[in-house]
């Protein structure tokens, strides 16, 4: 085999990557059959580790944290916080970035494939089916941000977003609008953006009312994406009167766009986000927004990772967020549009 990694490794053998790599790390915690199988197929696949994995042997085992979306305030200000429990719990994390396209999956199992990992915290992630892949690392995974409750062998901790979301639409409703569109994609219904989606139509349901496929806008989640989306869609005329944007950061770009096209928020055009991050109280207008409970989410995710049961016992905490209704939503000026 042509340069094998320690995932063929694991596969040749019958083991977990993370007992692969307790064996090239020499720990102990291995039964010696086991020690010898995976050192045969070592030997047999001439498998030869890289050097910054050899560099680790010696070193504490790690956390790695898988952040998807490097454009998000949100998850900077979350990374901030998982450094500082992390810290107090004596839990070291190599905090890595990828695009919001990315597949996440796939970077976490090259990480620990290279790594002595000890635990494993995927945030602003989409749980989608081929996570059970995690499953074989054998070491505890959490979902921070997102909620994984289809996931027997990991725990989630996240804001109740399908709730938050319905408050949110409730308070549009509530100020008369009734032509809503909604920015920011919405890939998969099991991840965060997509029980945001869930609670706007059933919030719009309970009024009788539908949301029309053209006004759900899909951008990426960045300051550029929801002024581009902005320009474009309010370009083309439509009724709707308030946008819900799937993120702060792209409520911000709207808010921009709106301005650079003569439109007042709210007086045209009312703009709620979601994440609570701390630039939106201090745009102009300041923004309603959802506040996540960032401090609690990233409590809980170190104390899950943190546990040593493996596997792992699986936990699915729902935590309530807040909504800050500030300038950026206001009556409608057009009830009868």
């Amino acid at each position: 085999m042509a340069n094998p990694t320690i995932r063929d490794i694991a596969r040749l053998s019958g083991v977990s990557v993370s007992t692969v790599s307790r064996v090239l790390n020499q720990r102990p915690d291995v039964n010696e059959e086991t020690r010898k199988r995976v050192e045969d197929v070592i030997a047999q696949t001439h498998f030869v580790t890289n050097p910054h994995a050899r560099g680790l042997k010696s070193s504490p085992a790690i956390v790695p944290v898988i952040l998807r979306g490097r454009e998000n305030p949100f998850l900077n200000q979350l990374a901030e916080e998982l450094l500082a429990y992390a810290r107090e719990a004596d839990c070291p994390l190599q905090i890595d970035y990828i695009d919001e396209t990315e597949n996440e999956i796939d970077a976490a199992l090259r990480m620990c494939g290279e790594q002595n990992c000890k635990g494993l915290i995927l945030a602003g992630s989409a749980p989608m089916e081929d996570a059970t892949r995690l499953a074989a690392l054998d070491i505890p995974v959490v979902f921070s941000t997102v909620s994984a409750s289809f996931l027997p062998f990991a725990c989630s901790v996240s804001m109740d977003d399908a709730h938050m979301a319905y408050l949110a639409t409730d308070h549009l409703l509530s100020l008369g609008h009734r032509h809503i569109a909604v920015f920011g994609r919405a890939d998969h219904p099991s991840d965060a953006v997509g029980m945001r989606m869930q609670g706007i139509q059933a919030c719009l349901a309970s009024h009788a009312l539908t949301l029309p496929e053209e006004s759900i806008v899909d951008t990426r989640f960045s300051r550029h994406a929801g002024y581009e989306a902005t320009r474009s869609f309010f370009s083309q005329g439509t009724n709707v009167t308030a946008v819900f944007c799937m993120s702060d950061t792209i409520a911000i770009g709207v808010i921009r766009a709106l301005y650079d096209m003569h439109l007042s928020v709210p007086g045209d055009i009312s703009v709620l986000g979601i994440d609570g991050i701390s630039s939106g109280a201090f745009s102009i207008p300041s923004l309603t927004t959802v506040i996540q409970p960032m401090t609690e989410i990233a409590r809980e995710t170190i104390r899950m990772v943190t546990m040593s049961e493996v596997p792992l016992t699986s936990r699915h905490i729902l935590l309530p967020g807040k909504l800050e209704a500030r300038e950026s939503t206001g009556v409608c000026a057009f009830p009868d549009a």
